[in-house]
């Protein structure tokens, strides 16, 4: 019984002279007269739909392509080429092409079909090439080349038929030599190279000699054609997918042969990546069919089951010759042996560890001629029992293996035997264990860790904690820094993985940038963030400096070294005094503070020269150089923006380098004066390299050198505020010429 497959067609109706078509309802349909396919099976008929699509190419770039001529050396170039067809419009139209001839550029994604009615010679229809070797993928009917439009039910293929169609198998110079007539911008025609080829229809159930031969070699296929034929000829699969180094896999039901010809899978995967293979069902052998089939696959870590018990004349020689990942043999099951039938099978497989073998009768140099040359040193080799005309050499058993008598198939098992750390994970330990002697005894031949029980345990050496070794501010508070670090050697040594902050040590932190308010009736007072001392240096003899730490409940008068006790971070200092008013043709003030550690300054310098009674003077008494130089040993001094100089009337350098060199100030007090006097703020704020704010209300600037150099080595940016309407200052010369002015409000 068979099954006929046949195209149906519907009834369809047009209101507007043919432009659009409407089915009938209800649909009223029609088969075809004669059937476009016949078929064993149903499932055969039903799964039938890609026999009926032409040969069909997708580039993966921008490409041309072209049919050569494979090279025959008894015929000139011209008489052994083939015209194909062309579509890139999904067969609305078509363009002949000539051997040789280039088709129309076909956009990447883009599809080009293919027919005709190629004649074959010796060495096949041709080889496919495009521009630049470029990448594509063919799917669709191979037939379609060599029948035209009625290709969908062919099966007939020649000799030779597809010989090196998407492989290498022309010759350089033939290339070259046809390449000269090509598109504008286009390199030259190379070799095309497919990659995915899973879609490729090969229809064809009875083979011919070599009818597949180098169909794919050297090419970059990563995924192969279904491969259904069971009747096979000699040499149809012959370096199919020789030196196919991205082939990586292939359909385990691949080859489902099960009667093979002679030299069929010779070399057919040799030089290629294989990892793993397609299983090989035969059990009718063939002269060399399995020849070189595997050869130099340096990464087939697995051999397919060989179960023929009858074998042939160099039916397996050197089917896995130099497959260095090869670790054990397909178990050999055939007792008598054949002319050169194991010769050089397994040479150069240097991590061949294990191989089983049941020969008994004729197992001469010959038939296993270097079969074993240069595999591993020690290993495993089962042998049918009673079984003594081995010899042990590269010819039989290698001289350092062992050998058991074998008792049936190998047997495997797992343990679990514990657990194992990789890192600080604890897994399950398994162990593999393998028997040569039907379960007798059993040898470890390795383990590995398995299931994760535990991430990170403490049993492998993983600790964690979270510890405060520093301190962190957010906005103006200050909070413990908290780190969580990590051990992976049981606690000896420790790695920080992340911070966070952590508990609040003080709201309104000094060394978090707050600077406390004050107003002009509060002493001089120093804030600290860290623990700091101060020092005062008298310009003038006989000057007389209090201090006090509580709030000015008790004062003490400064040692002879005129320095503090410690102050204790996130406290403060006031100082006052009746300090005599300097000479000022000694050049500096009444004297200067230095300090230890990072600190702000607020309130009335004025109570170092009016005790107690500071609040109520604000004038300098025509006194010069006052405070000059007051601050300039304090390095650390971060803010002074409550600082309060409240004589409006100012006098001879009053205020000369009263910050110079601290490095560590961002803002200065508001300096109010309406009018300055000569030097009044002359290198003022020299030197201080972090300063970026500076409020002056003056709107008299005249004075000599009144603010000569005061702002000299600040910051680069920074904004300047200034009185409405002030228009005296110049950028560049008395404000810095990176900074920003704005009115003062």
């Amino acid at each position: 019984m068979g099954y006929n497959k046949f195209v149906v067609y519907k009834k369809q109706y047009s209101i507007d002279e043919g432009s659009t078509w409407v089915d009938t309802n209800p649909l009223v349909t029609t088969p075809s007269g004669n059937p476009i396919g016949n078929y064993d099976t149903l499932e055969e008929c039903e799964q039938s739909g890609d026999y009926e699509d032409y040969l069909t190419f997708i580039p993966r770039s921008r490409a041309q392509f072209l049919l050569y001529p494979n090279y025959n050396y008894s015929s000139t170039a011209s008489s052994i080429g083939n015209s194909v067809d062309c579509s890139l419009d999904s067969g609305a139209t078509w363009q002949t092409l000539g051997w040789g001839q280039r088709s129309p550029i076909v956009e990447a994604g883009h599809t080009i079909m293919w027919r005709g009615n190629c004649e074959v010679r010796a060495s096949g229809i041709g080889t496919f090439a495009s521009t630049d070797g470029a990448d594509f993928d063919v799917e669709g009917n191979i037939m379609s080349l060599m029948y035209g439009d009625n290709f969908q039910n062919k099966r007939l293929i020649y000799p030779y038929n597809f010989h090196t169609l998407f492989g290498q198998g022309i010759f350089p110079e033939i290339l070259k030599t046809m390449s000269n007539d090509l598109a504008p911008g286009a390199k030259g025609f190379f070799y095309g190279k497919v990659i995915d080829a899973s879609k490729l229809i090969l229809p064809t159930e009875t083979l011919t000699s070599g009818c597949y031969y180098a169909m794919f070699q050297g090419s970059s296929i990563t995924a192969v054609p279904k491969l259904p034929s069971k009747c096979l000829a000699s040499a149809c699969y012959s370096y199919m997918f020789t030196s196919c180094k991205s082939l990586a896999t292939v359909p385990s039901d691949l080859l489902p042969a099960t009667v093979l010809e002679g030299e069929c899978y010779s070399y057919m995967f040799s030089d290629s990546n294989l990892q793993t293979p397609p299983e090989l069902p035969a059990t009718t052998l063939a002269d060399y069919c399995y020849y070189m089939m595997f050869n130099w696959c340096k990464l087939l870590t697995i051999a397919p089951e060989l179960p023929a018990t009858t074998l042939r004349s160099h039916c397996y020689e050197r089917m896995f010759y130099e497959c260095d990942s090869l670790t054990m043999s397909p178990h050999l099951p055939a007792t008598t042996l054949v002319d050169r039938c194991y010769r050089e099978m397994f040479r150069h497989c240097e991590n061949l560890k294990l191989i089983s073998c049941l020969a008994t009768t004729d197992v001469t140099s010959a038939n296993t001629s270097a079969w074993v040359w240069d595999v591993a040193g020690r290993g495993k080799f089962l042998k049918a029992s009673g079984m003594t005309s081995w010899t042990r050499d590269d010819n039989g058993i290698p001289s350092g293996w062992d050998v058991y008598d074998y008792c049936g198939p190998i047997q495997f098992r797992t343990l679990n035997t514990g657990t194992t750390c990789i890192g600080v994970d604890k897994y399950t330990l398994e162990e593999y264990q393998v028997s040569y002697d039907c379960g007798n005894s059993w040898e470890t031949s390795g383990s590995s860790a398995t299931t994760l029980i535990q991430a990170k345990s403490a049993d492998c050496g993983f600790s964690a904690r979270t510890i405060s070794t520093a301190t962190t501010c957010v906005n103006f508070d200050k909070h413990y820094l908290d780190e969580y670090q990590e051990s992976t050697d049981y606690g000896r040594t420790w790695t920080t993985v992340s911070t966070s902050t952590g508990s609040l040590i003080k709201a309104n932190s000094i060394a978090c940038g707050y600077v406390p308010p004050a107003t002009t009736s509060d002493y001089l007072t120093f804030y600290v963030g860290e623990d700091t001392t101060f020092g005062w240096e008298d310009y003038v003899s006989n000057n007389s400096v209090q201090y006090s730490l509580d709030s000015g409940s008790t004062w003490h008068t400064l040692n002879s070294e005129g320095v503090t006790p410690t102050v204790q971070a996130e406290h403060k200092i006031m100082f006052k005094g009746n300090v005599t008013m300097p000479d000022v043709s000694i050049g500096y003030g009444i004297g200067g503070f230095s300090s230890s550690g990072m600190c702000v300054v607020v309130g009335n310098p004025m109570s170092l020269i009016h005790g107690d009674n500071f609040a109520s003077h604000t004038s300098l008494d025509n006194n010069d150089a006052v405070f000059s130089g007051l601050f300039g040993g304090c390095e650390k001094l971060t803010n002074a923006r409550n600082l309060f100089l409240t004589p409006t009337t100012l006098t001879f350098a009053c205020y000369s380098s009263m910050f110079d060199g601290c490095s560590y100030l961002t803002e200065g007090p508001v300096l109010s004066a309406a009018t300055l006097a000569d030097e009044c703020y002359s290198y003022m704020f020299r030197n201080c390299s972090s300063l970026n704010k500076v409020t002056c209300l003056a709107t008299d600037i005249s004075a000599s050198w009144c603010t000569h150099a005061w702002l000299d080595g600040v910051a680069s940016s920074g904004t300047f505020y200034k009185a409405s309407g002030m228009t005296g200052w110049v950028q560049g010369t008395n404000i810095p010429s990176g900074w920003a002015i704005q009115d003062y409000s």
